[in-house]
């Protein structure tokens, strides 16, 4: 049978399928990091394991951001969905397996960095979920795919008081709490590649309907434009609400096909509606249009401020507040909880391009008050019930600013990207953070002396960020496709 036919069940199907692999993959971030510093320390021996912690860290970091753009590329060309799914749990199994082996730190280096290879899941899975849902169906099922990707990344480190009192040998392999975690990662792995197999469809490859209603408006705004230039001057708001589930005279894919036969036919010697625009141009492009300049510049410095602001809260709460480690363990779940609420919030009422531009001024103004907050930890005189809820404001205000990124942003800069590139620009975009998240890593312990002055500085690049969202509203608002010429 056609797409047309069984389109929607196709896409229910996939995108199920997407949110458990999702959620399989968010809690292998969590519940691996979470006791990856004692699994060194007591298990490996190893004499540095803050060294190794920090090194493994972040290679996991690397090989997500260098296999992201590399699978973003590939799936943008190939549209093989499936095969890329397969893949990346192949991928986490195998580092899983290196993982659990606790001969050597070297051992749990390389296979984080293999597991690394998975990481970017979510964020090169988002072109595929933007190219086969219609303009207002996306902000939802991102919203939802990242909330339950959250949903695995909290419920990860509860797993590990199952596992407390586990002690056992595979041949001479002994097995406890600390390595017993990657095995069970492996048996959750194995599940989701037959729910993958069961579910997951190449949705794109057989009608992709962001790139049908961009050729579609182009030739009925005008048909004698420049076909080169079409994806980059046609506006979502101009797109005709094609339903590509109605069943009419032609199906979806046909009337897809026909509309390239269409486009095609009023410049003979247009060629890139079917090639791939060159890497060099997508960089070029998104590194001096001031939109999407500004899109990636936002996300290196929230992801940078939130990921050392996190990394710095154990050092905050036990150190500077003086809290004990039962009040970090509350602040972590609240923050957790919290997220996934939100999240789930978001899913449901902001659905349009005006919300989810009010959510990435609130997400700003957000990181902004978190700001000042550490600067009050860190100058103001210590008062329980004071620091209480200048604490409590600061995790639910963790939350905000987490969603710039999972959310905001992300479907921000879709509505800018023609869908040939999508997920090698998401993915590129996503790298950005991933560095961020490095950065971050790497100056937490030197956060904590000078706070306010650290604090400062976020305040001030954050304002800047601000005003630079207040100017280019209307383009957010009304989001334009960036005009990827290839010349």
């Amino acid at each position: 049978m056609s797409f047309g036919q069984n389109g929607p069940k196709k896409r229910r199907k996939t995108l199920i399928g997407f949110a458990f692999v999702g959620i399989v993959i968010g809690m292998d971030s969590s519940v691996i990091f979470s006791t990856l510093f004692f699994y060194l320390r007591d298990f490996v021996k190893t004499d540095k394991p803050e060294m190794w912690f920090g090194i493994i860290l972040a290679s996991f970091f690397i090989s997500s951001i260098v296999f992201g753009l590399f699978a973003g590329r590939w799936l943008d060309k190939t549209r093989r969905v499936l095969i890329y799914v397969n893949f990346s749990i192949f991928l986490q199994a195998i580092g899983l397996l290196l993982y659990i082996i606790p001969d050597h730190p070297a051992l749990l280096l390389v296979g984080r960095s293999i597991c690394g290879l998975a990481d970017p899941f979510t964020s090169v899975i988002s072109g595929e979920v933007i190219r086969i849902y219609a303009p207002d169906e996306v902000n939802r099922t991102i919203m939802l795919l990242s909330a339950l990707y959250s949903f695995g990344f909290i419920i990860g480190p509860l797993f590990n008081f199952f596992f407390t009192d586990i002690s056992f040998y595979i041949g001479n392999l002994k097995i406890n709490n600390l390595n017993f975690i990657g095995l069970f990662m492996i048996g959750l792995s194995s599940i989701m590649f037959f729910v993958a197999n069961a579910l997951i469809h190449d949705c794109s490859r057989e009608f992709d309907l962001k790139e049908y209603l961009q050729a579609k408006s182009s030739v009925q705004s005008n048909p004698h434009v420049d076909t080169a230039n079409s994806e980059g001057t046609s506006s979502s708001k101009d797109c005709p609400q094609v339903d590509p589930n109605t069943d009419i005279e032609l199906t979806p894919r046909e009337k897809y096909l026909k509309s390239r036969k269409e486009q095609s036919s009023v410049d003979t010697n247009n060629e890139n509606t079917t090639k791939s625009i060159p890497i060099k141009v997508v960089l070029t492009t998104l590194l001096t249009n001031r939109d999407t300049m500004l899109i990636i510049l936002a996300t290196f410095c929230f992801i940078y401020a939130l990921s050392s602001s996190s990394g710095a809260m154990p050092l905050l709460t036990t150190v500077v507040l003086k809290f004990d480690m039962k009040i970090l363990s509350y602040l972590y779940s609240m923050t957790g909880v919290s997220d996934l609420i939100f999240l789930l919030f978001m899913a449901k009422f902001c659905t349009s391009n005006r919300m989810v531009y009010l959510m990435t001024i609130i997400a700003i103004l957000s990181l902004i008050i978190m700001a000042a907050l550490m600067i009050c930890f860190k100058l103001l005189e210590r008062h329980y019930t004071e620091d209480m809820v200048m604490l409590f404001i600061f995790g639910l205000l963790t939350t905000f600013g987490w969603t710039f990124d999972e959310v905001c942003i992300r479907v921000m800069f879709a509505n800018m990207i023609p869908s040939k590139i999508q997920s090698f620009a998401e993915a590129l975009r996503a790298g950005v953070g991933r560095i961020a998240i490095v950065l971050g890593s790497f100056t937490t312990a030197i956060i904590v002396p000078s706070l306010q002055y650290w604090s400062a500085g976020i305040i001030f690049l954050c304002t800047l960020l601000l005003v630079g969202f207040l100017i280019r509203r209307k383009i957010f608002l009304n989001p334009v496709l960036v005009d990827f010429t290839i010349g």
